[in-house]
């Protein structure tokens, strides 16, 4: 029995001995020779992560103390990490921000390919230590910290994209978003050390405006560029096409916004807007997945409908005289309004840009509809070209896809609100109204309310030498009517939200100086038509009439 024990015992040493032979050879490293820069490719493990590029150096850089304390841990880095990740969530639960610091760097060591660790501290860094201190001097110390630290994690995961898009988001939102953004932008602007810091990873001229010194959001948008030339070149995407390639051309636009915040505006700004207007027109020539039978473009409804249009073209040529009768039906089924028949029955090249917007909307309601209309006609079709009228009804369902796809994705994005704002403020009018505004803010600040006068004393005719705020915001409340009128997408988004704002500094300094809304203000109908929405504390036309009613009333 004892002998029977003892010679299973010797034949699995013997099976252990002779499979470590090919364990060696499979699992063998790889090696170079220091003199001649040759080796060994090393076993078949080896040979798998060179070629897909899997082995530690091509994944990161290796950092000799991160590679000690994995050693050190003798396997048992998964244990290690759960205990460290529990004590940073208890640190940040009790606002225990140095340990929360301390611990993260722990992490850091243990998993430097880990991206949320990075993403763990730099958010704490840039947004939770820097809250703990009142002056925006020392919160800006931390912002710059966390973009710092983040930084760090780049060369340990050097085929991962978003570190550059968390930095992308950290240097453009926190700098140019922030309560403290006017603070933030203005010191960002001269920090040339910290640029300068950060110049192995972007070069300092890439966002330097001239008489206007550095720019976060120019900065956003270089890494956001960092991050979609990496996808581009074959790395891992990690969120949705749309989603993802509006990231970079969106800073831009974030970048003319704030410039024209901080600065009057002027041909410079002009420039950047025109820039964000090429940018986002790219956007939406790009050609993006979005879960259809193919990549699609933002700009593409309009080919689409043209597309849609000859399709049923070619279905009424099999079936005429059909569709109308048919349109009437589902249409009094739907009470479909006079105007919204009116642009319906308007080929699309042919609508306005109001129309468009009407018809789109109105889609979805009468998409079901004119599935069933295009449905209902292919079953009309002769016998001998019914599969042919069948085959251009399943074409139309697909285009109708297509449509209601890039539809969604466009309002998702809000497209073309952002395609039309950015192309009519590179206009010149636009410019004026913005200096207008601009003026206005200034002068409000100053207590200067009212024109002053030159009177000229032989005729006793008065000159204005001098505007006040009020008639600067007048004179810019003039542009934006008329191109909120020419362009009624701009009626509801951030250029009305800023109006908005404007008028109701307007309407303050109206009270201050003891002067009534105008009777012909030239936004009223703005005022009346968000209303109904949202109000916004400035009088109405009703409200208008019945100050000035009582007037007349009293004389």
């Amino acid at each position: 029995m004892n002998q029977s024990a003892f010679s299973r015992k010797i034949i699995y040493i013997v099976c252990i001995g002779l499979l470590l032979a090919p364990i060696s050879m499979v699992s063998r490293p790889a090696s170079i020779s220091p003199v001649q820069g040759t080796g060994d490719s090393g076993g078949e493990l080896a040979k798998l992560r060179t070629e897909y590029r899997l082995a530690q150096d091509q994944l990161s850089q290796i950092d000799p103390a991160s590679e000690t304390m994995k050693l050190a841990l003798l396997g048992l880095r998964g244990l290690a990490v759960n205990i460290l990740w529990e004590q940073a969530n208890e640190h940040k639960k009790k606002e225990r921000w140095e340990n929360l610091e301390s611990t993260l760097n722990m992490l850091v060591k243990v998993q430097p390919n880990f991206i949320k660790v990075w993403d763990y501290q730099s958010h704490n860094l840039a947004y939770n230590v820097s809250a703990e201190f009142d002056d925006y001097e020392h919160r800006f110390y931390w912002v710059k910290r966390g973009i710092k630290f983040l930084t760090e994690g780049i060369a340990y995961n050097m085929r991962d994209h978003r570190i550059q898009d968390r930095l992308g988001f950290i240097t453009g939102m926190k700098i140019g978003n922030a309560d403290e953004k006017d603070q933030f932008r203005r010191m960002f602007r001269k920090d040339a050390e910290f640029t300068n810091n950060l110049a192995n990873f972007i070069e300092p001229n890439s966002y330097m405006l001239k008489d206007r010194g550095f720019d976060n959001w120019k900065m956003a948008y270089q890494w956001y560029d960092q991050s979609q030339r990496m996808v581009e070149q074959g790395e891992t995407k990690y969120s949705t096409d749309f989603l993802f390639y509006m990231r970079r051309p969106s800073q831009l636009r974030n970048m003319a916004l704030g410039l024209q915040n901080d600065f009057r505006s002027d041909e410079t700004i002009r420039v950047v807007w025109s820039q964000a207007f090429e940018e986002w027109l790219e956007y939406g020539r790009t050609r993006l997945e979005a879960g259809t039978i193919e990549k699609i473009t933002l700009e593409g409804i309009a080919e689409a409908e043209e597309k849609l249009e000859r399709l049923r073209q070619q279905l009424d040529a099999i079936v005429p005289n059909v569709r109308n009768d048919l349109t009437k039906i589902f249409q009094r089924e739907l009470d479909v309004p006079e105007t919204h028949r009116i642009a319906l029955d308007l080929p699309s090249d042919q609508r306005t840009e109001e129309q468009q917007l009407m018809v789109r909307e109105f889609e979805q309601r009468l998409a079901q509809q004119n599935s069933q209309i295009d449905s209902e006609i292919a079953s009309r079709a002769p016998p001998d070209r019914l599969m042919e009228a069948r085959q251009i009804r399943d074409q139309i369902i697909q285009v109708l896809t297509v449509i209601s796809v890039i539809d969604r994705n466009q309002g998702n994005s809000n497209y073309r609100y952002w395609r039309t704002l950015t192309r009519i403020q590179a206009e010149e009018e636009s410019v004026l109204a913005n200096q207008k505004i601009f003026d206005a803010l200034q002068l409000q600040r100053q207590s200067i309310f009212d024109d002053e006068y030159a009177v000229d004393l032989k005729t006793k005719e008065k000159r204005v030498v001098k505007q006040g705020a009020l008639s600067n915001y007048l004179e810019s409340f003039d542009v934006w009517s008329d191109l909120m009128t020419k362009y009624p997408i701009l009626q509801f988004g951030k250029l009305s939200d800023d109006i908005m704002f404007w008028m109701k500094d307007y309407h303050r300094v109206l009270k201050v100086t003891g002067q009534k809304w105008p009777k012909d203000h030239p936004l009223q109908w703005v005022i009346d038509s968000r209303k109904e929405l949202e109000d916004d504390g400035l009088p109405t036309s009703e409200e208008v009439a019945e100050m000035y009613y009582s007037d007349d009333d009293d004389n």
